[in-house]
């Protein structure tokens, strides 16, 4: 079997990418709904402690699932993921206030919109910064290769 093309790649990564949303939404928003009506929490703490374990989710299911991620861990990853996390939920933001007080699209499309930025910008982020593919520089870093003991 031919190995898959770039963009077919890209596709099923993309794929995988939406696949992951839908779980961490899940996982999210179920946290928020049993604090609240089983343990009787405030709808404040619910939604921190829902967003909390999507973002876990989502940063385990995207490195491991979505980018295939097999290297060790780094205290890099974690950052990166909430620094794109942040970008992208302000530069959804502002998506939709243009759309809502610019370009006057209804509050609700507008806000399907947004979130729509607000994917492709995490996208992009994650595959380009959090989890990109770094190259060996020398060849004493490249898999396989270690250094000579004395």
């Amino acid at each position: 079997m031919n190995p898959p093309k770039p963009a077919a790649a890209t596709l099923a990564e993309m794929a995988r990418y939406g696949l992951v949303g839908l779980a961490n939404t899940a996982v999210g928003l179920s946290a928020i709904y049993v604090a609240m009506q089983v343990f009787g929490w405030h709808y404040a703490a619910a939604n921190v402690l829902g967003y909390g374990l999507g973002l876990a989710v989502s940063f385990l299911l995207n490195r491991r699932f979505t980018f295939r991620s097999s290297r060790a861990l780094s205290p890099r990853e974690p950052l990166f993921f909430l620094l794109v996390f942040g970008a992208s939920y302000a530069i959804q933001l502002g998506a939709l206030v243009i759309c809502v007080e610019t370009l006057h699209v209804n509050r609700c499309a507008a806000q399907a919109l947004a979130m729509a930025v607000y994917t492709a910008a995490g996208y992009a982020g994650n595959k380009f910064l959090t989890f990109r593919v770094r190259k060996a520089s020398s060849p004493a870093e490249r898999p396989g290769n270690r250094p000579a003991s004395c």
